[in-house]
């Protein structure tokens, strides 16, 4: 305890007891048995990793649901009616909640682990382990939420759904952008803006808030021109990089190269 306490005021990597006899038992048996899975504790640290490292998970809102089957929506159109102040109660709650069943999906990885690596010890086979699950669920989640073709994977961002047949084909592009300096970008923007404030709901068109929750994601190659084009030089001389009307920028590979995607 008293060398965990040192360790820890050092900045390093500190076990739980059950971690530590976890990863022990590793080192201990030259590697990872096939039915064991990670300590409860190891994975909630890869899951806040993950979200707290990469901008686009978090903003996608993933979240950490266990093993759940079933969603509750709700709609809260129609909820509360106006009526006489000593009136019935007009609004029925119960009519705008619907249930629906989710199918669950499994991103795996591959963990190389050499045997030299566990002469390190537990705590860096943990550290090891985690960082390399962290990195590889990163890139998966990614491919699965940008460009997923909904074959034992996410639907991703870029696909379109047919309703009818289910079919899974790439989403047509809305249009052009230039990303033009100073009016330019603010009209193309806006126009994208507008578009994502309507949506259709069983055939018919309704619009919603969209303030403060507009993302693109764009090419790693192509983020620079992008972010280059919304760069300027402040009075202290600081170079910084705004978007009209709050747009949030994410990069991802999976993006073709001259596409952006536009998103909630």
């Amino acid at each position: 305890m008293a060398d965990n306490a040192v360790m820890q005021a050092r900045g390093q990597n500190v076990l739980t007891s059950e971690e530590y006899k976890f990863f022990n038992a590793v080192v201990e048996d030259g590697g990872f048995k096939e039915t064991e899975t990670l300590p409860k504790t190891t994975q909630e640290r890869v899951f806040k990793d993950l979200v707290e490292e990469h901008p686009l998970l978090r903003a996608l809102g993933l979240q950490n649901l266990g093993a759940v089957t079933e969603f509750i929506y709700s709609n809260p159109e129609g909820a509360a009616v106006w009526g006489p102040l000593f009136g019935d109660i007009q609004g029925q709650l119960n009519a705008n909640f619907r249930k629906e069943t989710i199918s669950q999906l499994k991103l795996t990885a591959f963990i190389p682990l050499a045997n030299d690596m566990l002469k390190l010890g537990p705590n860096w086979v943990e550290r090891y382990v985690r960082t390399m699950i962290k990195e590889a669920m990163k890139v998966g989640l990614e491919r699965g939420f940008v460009a997923g073709t909904g074959q034992n994977q996410p639907i991703g961002l870029l696909k379109d759904v047919d309703k009818g047949t289910g079919a899974v084909s790439d989403k047509k592009s809305s249009g052009t952008l230039t990303f033009k300096r100073g009016e330019t970008m603010i009209d193309e923007l806006t126009g994208v803006a507008e578009n994502l404030a309507v949506h259709t709901v069983n055939g018919e068109e309704k619009v919603r808030k969209v303030e403060n929750k507009l993302g693109m994601i764009v090419n790693p190659k192509n983020s620079f021109r992008v972010k280059g084009n919304a760069t300027i030089q402040n009075a202290n001389g600081v170079y910084v990089t705004n978007y009209p009307l709050n747009f949030k920028d994410y990069e991802a590979i999976f993006v073709p190269e001259g596409k952006v995607l536009f998103f909630l």
